[in-house]
C-alpha cells in the first residue's frame, strides 16, 4: 500500500478540519482509543478501537456499504490528526448481513510516501 502526496490545488485537510501530521503505527493503537472515519454514505462517524491484529484494526463505529475506502484517523484537540487506515469492510453475521457497527480498516503503517510535483510526460 502506498500514499501518494499530490501538489497543486488539493484540499490537504481531513474532513475539511484536521491537518494530517503523522501515520499512526499499529503498536500505538490501543483498545478504547477514540477514532473517526470519513465515509461516502455515512459521513463522519466516531467510535473506539476494539482490537489490532497484523495489518488490520477493528473499530466500533457506524458504517454502511459504500463507505469502503474511507479514511480512519485520530483527531487531536490542536486541529491535527494522525492517519490510521482505510476502511476495507465489515464483519458479517451468520446470516450473511454485514454488521453496521463494526468495521475493519487496513492499517497504513508501514507506509511508502511518494511525492508527485509535476506530471510526467511520455515520449512520443
Amino acid at each position: 500500500m502506498a500514499l501518494i502526496l499530490l501538489s497543486g490545488p488539493v484540499n490537504p485537510l481531513i474532513a475539511n478540519v484536521y491537518q494530517a501530521t503523522a501515520v499512526l503505527a499499529p503498536e500505538d493503537l490501543v483498545p478504547g482509543q477514540q477514532v473517526c472515519k470519513m465515509g461516502h454514505r455515512t459521513g463522519i462517524t466516531c467510535g473506539s478501537v476494539i482490537a489490532v491484529k497484523d495489518s488490520f484494526v477493528r473499530v466500533h463505529l457506524y458504517t454502511l456499504p459504500g463507505d469502503s475506502g474511507g479514511l480512519l484517523y485520530a483527531p487531536r484537540d490542536d486541529g491535527t490528526a494522525t492517519i490510521i487506515g482505510i476502511l476495507s469492510g465489515s464483519p458479517s453475521f451468520t446470516t450473511g448481513e454485514t454488521h453496521d457497527f463494526l468495521a475493519d480498516f487496513a492499517l497504513l503503517q508501514p507506509l511508502s510516501l511518494i511525492h508527485i510535483s509535476e506530471p510526467t510526460r511520455q515520449a512520443e
